[in-house]
């Protein structure tokens, strides 16, 4: 019994070292030798931007001086800029860059890094941010059959700047009745035939299409109605 208590012990252990090892992700040569950054992340358009940079210590391997959160810089990638007055010392190891009222234009890689007096520099970790929207309204959206062969939707969205996903599903008789999209499909197109899976459905005439657009800001769902048999298009 001791013997399993122990084996329980370690095991919860090396899972507790895992988990941190896996939170810290980070970007670039760092690998989490001197410290770690926020975990990238999705921003709403008008929200702070913020990334924390934690010195593991303030003795750190390969470096012969000891250091601390004075000697952070963060710079972004696109455009090596020097982000000096959005960023503050939070404690002995901690520094943060917060810039306010972020825009589309503020995705990108931000890098944080020890710069020493001699103007040389190492890098500590690094954080993706990307500001966008949630999901816009579907446009345009159109549905023709032709001839009865097949049932063809398209439609555009407009950028949200993030990554988006968007399905189509249509309910048959029913809400409790629905029909998801085939392969092949993309955000803007779908299509039925009587060989996709699922097939397509020719006598049912009230046709109600759903499209749901996700993303890590939020959710969107936009309805339309059809009589089938009015947008039929006979060869």
């Amino acid at each position: 019994m001791n013997c399993l208590r122990s084996l329980d012990v370690i095991w919860a252990i090396l899972f507790f070292f895992a988990f941190v090892q896996t939170s810290r992700s980070c970007w670039g040569p760092g690998s989490l030798q001197y410290g770690y950054t926020t975990s990238d992340y999705d921003l709403n358009v008008g929200s702070d931007l913020i990334v924390d940079c934690i010195l593991e210590s303030g003795i750190l391997p390969n470096i012969n001086v000891s250091v601390n959160s004075s000697y952070l810089i963060f710079q972004r990638d696109s455009n090596h800029q020097i982000f000096s007055s959005y960023t503050h010392q939070i404690d002995k190891l901690t520094s943060q860059l917060r810039i306010p009222n972020a825009n589309v234009s503020d995705s990108g890689l931000y890098h944080c890094q020890i710069v020493f007096p001699d103007n040389s520099k190492h890098l500590v970790c690094s954080t993706k941010v990307f500001v966008g929207y949630p999901p816009k309204n579907v446009s345009n959206f159109k549905c023709i059959s032709r001839n009865f062969d097949n049932l063809t939707c398209t439609w555009e969205i407009e950028s949200s700047y993030i990554k988006t996903t968007y399905t189509l599903t249509v309910n048959l008789l029913s809400d409790d009745i629905s029909m998801h999209c085939p392969e092949p499909n993309n955000d803007t197109f779908c299509q039925w035939t009587e060989d996709t899976n699922p097939p397509y459905f020719t006598m049912i005439r009230n046709l109600t299409f759903v499209i749901n657009g996700n993303n890590s800001l939020g959710t969107i769902e936009n309805i339309f109605k059809f009589d089938h048999f009015a947008i039929v298009i006979p060869n």
